[in-house]
């Protein structure tokens, strides 16, 4: 039998906030927590464009709004923006869903994701085979597959000033 994780950490640091951690809490950083609920209606009044069903499968939905919830804890984010970083972590993976699933051009999957993919600096370009090269102009460069979306952009740059501060694990 595995053990209890979550109740180890709820003995010896209390009820989630770093500052129930004592000093150790305070120069760690580290904050545990539960979230409220967050379903499809709380993402979709966010975003109605994504709650077009034939789009997107509610289960797909459904997948990213539990790996957003794994991810983001609403202690460390705060009661006012964990829904918004929620809402901006769902959008970007659906986005990145719809265009690995339709052609941008011609679906209805491919304008919405069209919609939320990043735009950035036309670095080339050519005329004689049509080519153009875009780099994204986020400061972001470390972030990775986050920087491939509007949303993914926003949600790095307020993760950047939710996540700051010092942390020290011993």
């Amino acid at each position: 039998m595995a053990p209890d994780y979550s109740a180890f950490l709820q003995q010896a640091w209390g009820s989630g906030y770093e500052s129930d951690m004592g000093s150790l809490g305070s120069a760690s950083n580290i904050v545990v927590g539960t979230n409220p609920p967050y379903a499809a209606a709380d993402f979709y009044a966010f975003y109605p464009k994504f709650a077009d069903q034939a789009t997107i499968p509610t289960a797909v939905v459904n997948a990213f709004i539990s790996l957003a919830s794994a991810s983001l804890v609403q202690a460390r984010w705060g009661a006012e923006t964990w829904p918004i970083a929620m809402a901006m972590f769902v959008a970007h993976y659906l986005t990145l869903y719809l265009r690995s699933d339709g052609d941008a051009q011609y679906t209805s999957p491919g304008r919405v994701a069209a919609a939320g993919l990043a735009r950035g600096i036309l670095v080339s370009k050519s005329a004689g085979g049509v080519s153009a090269g875009i780099q994204p102009a986020t400061g972001l460069e470390s972030w990775a597959a986050w920087t491939l979306t509007e949303y993914g952009i926003q949600f790095a740059s307020m993760a950047k000033l939710v996540g700051s501060g010092p942390m020290l694990v011993w």
